[in-house]
C-alpha cells in the first residue's frame, strides 16, 4: 500500500497507512499570536479508513525550532498500527463549529 514514512531529526518514527481506501494527511502547522490559543509549531500525522469512515491519529513529539522533519511515500505492507482511531458525531462538531464562530464573532 502507499504510505508515509514519517522521521523527526533523521530518526524514523513511524510508517503510516491506511490501505486501499482511505485519506492519509501529514501537516507542519506554526499558529503565530499570543492570543491565539493554539499558538506554537505542531505536526500532526493521521487520515480516515474509508472502509469505516473512522480517523486516525499516530502521536507526534513536540516540534521545536530547527527540527527536520521528513515525510518519505514509499509502497509498503509493514505499517505502524495507528495510535488512536475514533469517529466524529457530526452534530457535535456542528455544535463546537457554532461556538467557535461565536466566540470569535463576540471578540471581534
Amino acid at each position: 500500500m502507499k504510505a508515509f514514512e514519517i522521521y523527526l531529526n533523521g530518526k524514523h518514527l513511524f510508517t503510516v497507512g491506511v490501505g486501499d481506501d482511505g485519506v492519509l494527511v501529514s501537516s507542519l502547522t506554526w499558529v503565530l499570536g499570543e492570543s491565539r490559543p493554539y499558538a506554537g509549531l505542531s505536526c500532526r500525522v493521521g487520515g480516515v479508513d474509508g472502509a469505516t469512515g473512522e480517523h486516525l491519529d499516530w502521536t507526534m513529539p513536540e516540534i521545536a525550532i530547527r527540527d527536520e522533519v521528513t515525510v518519505k511515500v514509499v509502497e509498503t505492507g509493514d505499517i505502524t498500527p495507528e495510535h488512536n482511531r475514533y469517529t466524529f458525531d457530526p452534530t457535535q462538531v456542528e455544535a463546537e463549529f457554532k461556538s467557535l464562530r461565536n466566540q470569535n464573532d463576540d471578540a471581534a
